[in-house]
């Protein structure tokens, strides 16, 4: 789980520091920012995984995120700012032991007093949070890195000719790369390379859904790798899903299943038919008949993506998803509650926005344990109860300042759900319902 994002001078976003819960929502209007920040993940995942060589302007052009314009990613659309991207994440008992081993490593082969006293100091200390800050400009060009190990800090600056590096003894490898490789006295920190192995790991698993996500195929040639991402525009559903299909992935998919269910979506399968075409089925729930995916409505299309993802995905995955509601009946907007608190138990962690109201209004149904799935399923009758503590979600307001840039306010929860209305959705509804209170 990334535990905090940061990011300054990117896109629309001036300057932001946010915590991240296991679901966190955000709100607003549109071209508030919301879609930015999630891409600001997704670009760091993309760097990080080597996408353009691991240079984080190089590493626009991916899998999660494709941005033709360098000049796109900078606020204002001016290289002269500094663009910064960053995050915290806080390590588990066993990563935090497989850094200290490699401290422990590395004080065997060094032989500087300066860097020995460095790494003796880290040594007696159990690192337990880490944040990593990457800034880069391209006129004049500046590079930035600033490592955090809870109040131990490593700095490297580079602009133009002058470097300074804390401590001196440090140098770095390419400066460009996000994550960057870092030596003393020729050999790198191996401290380091095991701490970035573990976030390596977790930004491998970063997984972005586009609001354009309704490309259901009726039949398509199968892929011949295992594939455990849908594509931005759902483009891999189909191998998802008959990925899924598979017994080993029994109990991946049918909380999932009675999750489909919800939504109005009964019995959906995906498999092979003659060598290596991908097809589907689902049964209408009132109608009891059979049909293929791509009769399905607009917003079920829109969703099925998003399920498919999420059962698919690892304990320790980050699910990005742009406006999940899209083409949904409020009834079923509520409802959303139990798909991502599902997924949320499970392990992973969604960042999401959304335009929708009733959903996040329906946040306290996840911490009342009124949520339950429940029916007959390809493994057996089955149930669960989706429940989750308050401090498992955050809500973030996104709007535009003044001056054009964006701003964040995080909405007050608690048991009850949020104790606030949305602002920029208040205004509308007062107006909109006001005739009705007043009996006129």
């Amino acid at each position: 789980m990334i535990k905090s994002v940061i990011i300054k001078n990117f896109k629309c976003i001036k300057d932001l520091e946010l915590q991240l819960a296991p679901l966190t929502i955000f709100v607003g209007p549109n071209g508030s920012g919301k879609t930015g920040i999630l891409e600001a993940i997704a670009l760091m995942s993309q760097a990080i995984r080597g996408i353009g060589n691991g240079h984080l302007i190089e590493a626009r052009k991916g899998d999660l995120v494709r941005i033709e314009d360098e000049n796109a990613l900078f606020y204002k659309g001016e290289i002269e700012n500094l663009l910064s991207l960053g995050f915290e994440v806080e390590l588990e008992e066993d990563e935090s032991s497989y850094v200290r081993k490699g401290i422990l490593e590395d004080l065997e082969e060094v032989s500087s007093g300066e860097a020995k006293t460095f790494l003796s100091k880290l040594k007696d200390k159990k690192i337990k949070n880490v944040k990593y800050i990457y800034s880069i400009k391209l006129a004049p060009y500046e590079c930035k890195h600033l490592f955090y190990f809870d109040e131990t800090q490593i700095k490297y600056f580079r602009d133009g000719s002058n470097i300074e590096a804390f401590p001196k003894f440090i140098s770095l490898g390419d400066e460009r790369r996000f994550l960057p490789t870092l030596y003393v006295e020729g050999r790198y920190l191996r401290f380091l390379e095991n701490l970035f192995q573990i976030i390596r790991r977790r930004f491998e698993k970063v997984y972005y859904l586009s609001s354009r996500r309704d490309v259901m195929n009726w039949y398509k040639i199968a892929e011949d790798k295992e594939l455990s991402y849908v594509g931005r525009e759902g483009e891999y559903t189909l191998d998802v899903l008959s990925r899924l299909m598979r017994p080993e992935n029994d109990e991946k998919r049918w909380p999932y299943e009675l999750i489909c269910e919800e939504f109005g979506v009964k019995r959906i399968w995906a498999g092979i038919e003659r060598g290596s075409i991908l097809t589907s089925n689902y049964k209408d729930p009132w109608l009891n008949s059979t049909h293929k995916l791509p009769s399905l409505g607009h917003g079920a299309r829109q969703l099925i993506p998003i399920i498919a993802q999420l059962a698919i995905s690892e304990k320790g995955s980050i699910v990005l998803i742009d406006e999940p509601e899209i083409s949904l009946h409020p009834s079923y907007q509520v409802k959303l509650s139990i798909l991502f608190g599902n997924a949320v138990m499970e392990g992973k962690q969604v960042l999401l926005t959304t335009h929708s109201s009733y959903f996040p209004l329906s946040l306290h149904k996840l911490f009342d344990g009124s949520l339950k799935i429940e029916g007959q399923t390809t493994i057996g009758r089955k149930e669960r109860v989706i429940k989750l503590n308050v401090n498992d979600v955050m809500v973030y307001h996104v709007d535009r300042s003044s001056e054009g840039y964006t701003v964040v306010h995080r909405l007050e929860l608690d048991e009850n759900g949020l104790k606030e209305g949305i602002p920029s959705f208040t205004k509308v509804e007062i107006e909109l319902l006001s005739r009705f209170i007043k009996g006129t």
